[in-house]
């Protein structure tokens, strides 16, 4: 599941207690996804996440069946390659993005199928 413009990570944090067996992948401004990083390690101390800081696109997603969330800013989108894609949702952040940014985010999604 990717959602764009994870926020503080209220959704995420729902979403994955109903549904725990999911990889989460959440993108949006570094200053965002680090606050929603923080909130869903609080809330999930046993939670194995990935920044995508600390490792390339392409070794992201190695073994991602094994990861719980994936965070990664949003100007990163265009590289990460997720082996699947089943479910992409937007709480409210694609309405304050540019028309540009927006086209962006949702032709990524469409090339990710």
């Amino acid at each position: 599941m990717w959602e764009i413009g994870g926020g503080w990570g209220g959704f995420a944090v729902q979403f994955k207690t109903l549904f725990p067996n999911v990889t989460y992948l959440i993108t949006g401004l570094p200053d965002a996804f680090l606050v929603s990083a923080v909130y869903v390690k609080a809330v999930f101390p046993g939670a194995r996440c990935r920044l995508f800081t600390d490792l390339p696109p392409p070794d992201l997603f190695q073994q991602w069946q094994e990861i719980d969330f994936i965070f990664a800013p949003e100007s990163a989108a265009r590289a990460l390659q997720p082996p699947r894609l089943d479910l992409v949702v937007d709480i409210s952040t694609l309405g304050q993005m540019s028309a540009e940014r927006r086209r962006s985010h949702v032709r990524r999604a469409f090339d990710l199928q």
